[in-house]
């Protein structure tokens, strides 16, 4: 008794070269938010991380996450108070 076709097609689906795809696309979405960030944070240097996953439909985790990440690359900083302070991109 052998293994059905079927059932391998569906289960060994993914080749490597979709999962490659699929990592790549995930890469593309990560940077496009991450650019988006920037671009808003430039435009409006006070918008808050609320506003900012509104404006880009995701939600604040996924801001939170990105903003804390362009802070450890170097790429923002924050100047002044949580509430009345202002992003600064760095160049």
């Amino acid at each position: 008794m052998g293994i059905n076709s079927e059932f391998l097609k569906v289960f060994n689906g993914s080749t490597t070269q979709e999962t490659t795809q699929e990592t790549t696309q995930e890469i593309k979405i990560e940077k496009s938010v991450s650019n988006r960030i920037i671009e808003l944070m430039m435009m409006e240097p006070n918008i808050t991380a609320k506003q900012i996953a509104e404006h880009l439909k995701v939600s604040f985790d996924v801001v939170r996450y990105h903003i804390k990440k362009l802070r450890a690359d170097g790429k923002i900083k924050r100047e002044g108070s949580t509430k009345s302070g202002k992003w600064v991109v760095m160049k």
